[in-house]
């Protein structure tokens, strides 16, 4: 763990690997770690890998979690000759009987090679040996398992729960040694929906959840203290859809449409808010206007959503079935953003592609919103469809146009993106827009749109083109991913971090045709070994909801506002987490304690809060400061209240009343003292002598000399530690760096602030 540590002191934003999290808890033994091959932000985003873990726990298996590590990470484990680690329990990643990897997006797959090589697990799965987990994919880009299983020893086909337990049970057995690792595979080749290589038999079945089950929920749900890409409770309204869309895998894999129902949705939603203070709500579906009980949920939702001051958002609107009901509530709570999908310029071009919704619809759709007050409306277009003309590129800035006398002062932007033809649709053999054919497109609507404040963005055609060769790929592209990954490739679906000359000499270096692979792949399709069920939209509901009595209260309206001090430590548990995202976890807990915070006036408001200065990376405190106000309450009963709902490392001190109309906290400040633990410096009378003490501070744009001096109070050594009072002032103070540099002090020393000093 000491080595550990000093790791994370030397990474730019180590909670990602500390587990600040409220509601996880580390398994007992390294059994199974589930992974997401990004980072930990984008990772806990994903519902999927939260709803696996929640069941494999439920049923009693010991599951840890791991995320792509940042680059930083990366080379001080290889430095150091360390493995990957585990997020929860530590342990590493190779000492698990399984690692489950989540495959949604074909572009990960240097990161799946790295997180593999990091914890030093064979590549290949042929060269792998007992003392290796299992490893096991699936996802949405599995069912292209050609890709794949040079890597992985099984893949997943289709949604996880049909097959997770009976997976899980051979798993178990591998890990007790009751069974080796040539015997778990052939086992796990018996399960209908798993492929293992060489082993299972063809074609197929893809898997299907039966229905949406209240019990595989994971309530409560895993609360990240730091900010994470979708920082809401993200709530399953629905799984499959019924349309048609020629160019969607999802859509067509699962027609086979399941519902949750409107009980299961709310109560869901109650106890999620009520288990983790999460200030927005998210209804995730592929078509949420699909499901035929929305405008009962929303509006039975309005009173939870006004009470509590949470915000709603709805992805996933279709065009043609948004209603007034639907906008006017996302509009009342803090959904300002509507996100639109027509694709295509023209209507007879969406009638090709599966997507017949008109021009007069999503007029409508944008009246709509403009007179529920969305301030923001965004459209997504796809370039190099099949069949598409010159005529249906003209029409997309053509409708933007067109939409302009009824946007009053709504922004508006557009998204274009290459047409990716995906395996499982009916558009899996059509051929797939150059380069050169995408920029001439993108240019010729970007010019057209030049009059208009539009704003445009691009996603990059090169990336699409890997992305869809991967995606039609064969093992000739699993060797080429190889080659990029030891070259240096990680992120690869991150524009900034892609590198096409390095994914192009690969390819060629395997035979691989670009051109070749862009055209029309009749003749070429290594995936035709999959049945789908589609029978069509069924009305399979879940009707169970829970027993649990831990259901939503609204929270007492603010009557006369008070202040109040609340004095709290932050322990050794937390240094790494950043100022703000410690507000955000003390924000969050009086949510849970039902605690009322005023709030500002208008659209968005906010707590009305004001906190000492930020406590610097690394340093414990038991002396910071949070004011509020809220209904008078005896002090007792807000520590009463408070202190349950505080996560590890954050501890209530003392809570008295404060005074009311005085300055913000940060403007009363005049010194910090800090203490720096078993270190003693030896020029301190030297420093102290000195008038004029020059620094060079990097600051976001430049670099500024600065007299240290003039922010030295006093320091001294005392028995063995050394202390120093710091002034503080409206223009900024020392770091702690610069304390260490000028003093000359042990940089990895233990550091608290003992006080802080205000007028």
């Amino acid at each position: 763990m000491d080595d550990l540590k000093s790791i994370l002191d030397q990474v730019q934003n180590p909670s990602r690997y500390t587990n600040h999290e409220l509601h996880s808890h580390p398994p007992q033994c390294p059994e199974i770690v589930l992974c997401y091959p990004d980072l930990y932000e984008n990772g806990m985003s994903n519902l999927g890998l939260h709803i696996i873990r929640h069941i494999l726990i439920t049923h009693g298996y010991n599951v840890d979690r791991v995320y792509a590590p940042c680059s930083d990470l990366e080379k001080l484990l290889i430095r150091k000759k360390m493995r990957l680690f585990s997020l929860e329990s530590k342990y590493p990643v190779n000492a698990f009987a399984m690692l489950g990897i989540s495959l949604e997006c074909e572009l990960n797959i240097t990161n799946v090679l790295n997180i593999l090589s990091l914890s030093d697990i064979p590549l290949y799965s042929q060269q792998r040996n007992s003392h290796d987990p299992l490893v096991i994919g699936g996802g949405a880009s599995a069912l292209n398992f050609n890709l794949w299983n040079l890597f992985f020893d099984a893949l997943v086909i289709g949604e996880a729960e049909p097959v997770l337990l009976p997976l899980a049970k051979i798993v178990r057995n591998y890990h007790l040694k009751q069974i080796n690792r040539d015997q778990a595979i052939e086992q796990l080749s018996k399960i209908e929906g798993i492929y293992v290589r060489g082993r299972s038999g063809l074609p197929l079945s893809y898997q299907y959840a039966e229905k949406l089950k209240y019990s595989d929920y994971p309530l409560p749900p895993i609360l990240p203290f730091i900010q994470i890409t979708q920082d809401r409770l993200a709530v399953e309204i629905s799984r499959g859809c019924f349309r048609n869309c020629k160019f969607c895998q999802s859509g067509s894999i699962t027609r086979n449409v399941r519902y949750r129902s409107k009980q299961q949705i709310i109560e869901i939603i109650n106890q999620g808010l009520c288990q983790t203070g999460w200030e927005e709500v998210s209804l995730l579906s592929l078509s949420v206007c699909d499901h035929p009980q929305l405008e009962e949920i929303l509006i039975d939702l309005e009173p939870v959503l006004k009470a509590e001051q949470v915000n709603l958002s709805l992805p996933s609107l279709r065009v043609d079935q948004i209603s007034e009901t639907t906008l006017a509530i996302a509009g009342r709570f803090g959904h300002r953003t509507l996100t639109l999908a027509p694709e295509a310029g023209t209507e007879g071009l969406r009638k090709i592609i599966g997507k017949p919704i008109t021009d007069q619809q999503i007029i409508n759709s944008v009246k709509l919103a403009v007179k529920h007050n969305f301030n923001r409306i965004k459209f997504y277009f796809m370039l190099g469809l099949p069949q598409e003309t010159e005529e249906d590129i003209k029409a997309i800035p053509g409708l933007i146009k067109k939409l302009k006398p009824h946007l009053g002062s709504t922004r508006v932007k557009v998204s274009l993106s290459p047409f990716v033809p995906r395996p499982y649709t009916p558009f899996q053999h059509q051929p797939q827009a150059t380069y050169s054919e995408i920029m001439t497109k993108y240019h010729q609507v970007k010019k057209l749109l030049a009059p208009e404040p539009v704003a445009i963005s691009a996603r990059n055609p090169h990336l699409a083109i890997v992305e869809g060769i991967l995606a039609r790929g064969d093992e000739r592209m699993s060797k080429a991913a190889v080659e990029v990954f030891k070259q240096g490739s990680r992120f690869d679906q991150w524009d900034e971090y892609f590198d096409y000359p390095r994914w192009k000499q690969a390819m060629q270096k395997q035979d691989i045709d670009i051109d070749k692979q862009l055209k029309n792949r009749q003749n070429h399709q290594p995936w035709t070994e999959i049945i789908f069920s589609n029978s069509g939209c069924s009305p399979a509901v879940d009707p169970s909801t829970s027993t649990s009595t831990n259901i939503f209260t609204s929270p007492p309206e603010i009557n006369t506002g008070h202040t109040y001090l609340l004095n709290y430590s932050k322990t050794e548990q937390l240094i790494y987490l950043s100022h703000l995202d410690t507000i955000r976890a003390l924000l969050r807990a009086f949510r849970r304690a039902r605690l009322p915070l005023e709030m500002t006036k208008g659209k968005r408001p906010r707590p009305k809060v004001n906190f000492s200065p930020p406590l610097p990376f690394k340093v414990i405190s038991r002396c910071e400061i949070m004011e509020f106000r809220s209904n008078q309450y005896p002090v007792e009963q807000i520590e009463q209240r408070i202190s349950p709902q505080l996560p590890p490392g954050l501890e209530v001190v003392s809570c008295e009343r404060g005074t009311q109309g005085s300055k913000p906290i940060t403007s009363r400040v005049t010194g910090l003292v800090y203490n720096f633990v078993d270190v003693k410096s030896k020029i301190i009378d030297k420093i102290l002598n000195q008038q004029i003490i020059l620094i060079n501070r990097k600051t976001k744009n430049k670099i500024k000399t600065i007299n240290a001096r003039k922010f030295i109070i006093n320091a001294e050594n005392k028995q063995n530690s050394f202390i120093i009072n710091i002034k503080f002032t409206s223009s900024g103070s020392l770091r702690i760096s610069e304390v260490e540099e000028i003093f000359a002090l042990d940089p990895a020393s233990k550091i608290e602030r003992l006080k802080i000093i205000m007028e």
